[in-house]
């Protein structure tokens, strides 16, 4: 009966093995056959194989699935080689039969038989074979126990090198708004304490000429001031910021500054967890996003409307060959066939 190459085997795992045996079984076949890393001729299409096989064992739907679609397969070929085996059977018993009718057999059987010679032969083989079979167990238990803890010091080593990556992103994400609070005092001081030539100061008739202030708000509502371009607003604390995704925000079709928040809206009540502002004609990317479900509201410093973007994901998950994560652009359009469907909202919801 031929056997069936199966997705177990593919991987190289019984087909009782649990989802860490399978993931474990899947990245050490992906790390020694990966075409970068090992020469052999078919190390692409081994890597296609390993792929198919673990997107099917590791989902425990489609596994139940594949089983039983297994096991029916299985029945039919069993099945299959029971009737045939029985029908070769039939033919030969028939042919026996026939041809003992034609000819008659003989047999000489003496009158004792000892047996002493075999149990003697089969006490002499068990002794040799009992000691090679105590070895064959211990050497393969070592290996497991090797196994096992090449596995664990593995993970411990990368358990240490994502633990320093994530203090290393920490210190340079505190780093960048620590820059950005020192931008946002030193453009507020400058506004406070401009220093005007005499010949600015007064005209001929020695009035004070005033300089006029833009028709948006200067202000964000926690009394800071804007940034001079696009930015985090001073005051406001950053959370979710633990990924790796980007949302960058598109604000060069429209010629007015807005206010923005970032609302994640996976918790009991949306949650402002981003502050900026991007003056007419620019852009922001918004940075180190937890992955999750959010959307974006903003003001128009100009007329005061304020808009609601549609809900926007953000998913982020470890590959074999790396983090996957989401970036994504988010255009603002005066019109409404922008690539994100916007809404008007009350002051409340801001």
């Amino acid at each position: 009966m031929n056997s069936i190459n199966t997705y177990y085997d593919v991987l190289m795992v019984s087909r009782n093995a649990s989802q860490e045996v399978i993931r474990a079984a899947f990245k050490s076949l992906c790390q020694k056959y990966h075409p970068d890393r090992n020469a052999h001729p078919n190390a692409e299409r081994m890597i296609q194989q390993f792929n198919e096989a673990y997107s099917i064992l590791s989902n425990p739907v489609e596994r139940n699935k594949y089983d039983k679609q297994l096991l029916d397969y299985e029945q039919k070929i069993n099945q299959t080689y029971r009737e045939k085996s029985y029908s070769q059977s039939s033919n030969e018993s028939a042919t026996s039969n026939s041809e003992r009718k034609n000819n008659t057999v003989v047999i000489n059987i003496p009158d004792s038989i000892s047996f002493s010679g075999v149990r003697a032969y089969l006490s002499t083989l068990s002794s040799r074979i009992k000691p090679l079979l105590v070895r064959a167990f211990k050497i393969t238990f070592y290996i497991v126990i090797a196994i096992i803890l090449v596995n664990l010091f593995l993970t411990y080593i990368e358990d240490s090198n994502s633990y320093n990556a994530a203090e290393d992103l920490s210190d340079a994400q505190q780093e960048v708004q620590d820059a950005q609070d020192e931008l946002n005092e030193a453009a507020l001081y400058s506004d406070e304490y401009t220093d005007y030539s005499s010949e600015n100061l007064y005209n001929d008739t020695s009035e004070v000429q005033k300089t006029s202030l833009p028709s948006y708000t200067t202000h964000a509502p926690n009394g800071q001031l804007f940034p001079s371009s696009a930015g985090y607003v001073a005051g406001y604390p950053q959370f979710n910021d633990s990924g790796a995704s980007i949302l960058t925000i598109d604000n060069s079709r429209n010629t007015e500054a807005i206010f923005g928040k970032l609302y994640y809206l996976d918790s009991i009540e949306p949650q402002a967890v981003r502050h900026f502002y991007i003056p007419g004609g620019g852009g922001l990317n918004l940075r180190n996003i937890t992955a999750g479900n959010y959307d974006v509201r903003y003001k128009d410093l100009e007329n005061n409307s304020i808009s609601k973007s549609e809900s926007v994901p953000i998913e982020e998950y470890q590959d074999y060959d790396g983090l996957r994560f989401s970036e994504i652009t988010m255009t603002l359009y005066k019109v409404s066939d922008g690539n994100m469907q916007t809404y008007s909202i009350p002051e409340s919801e801001f």
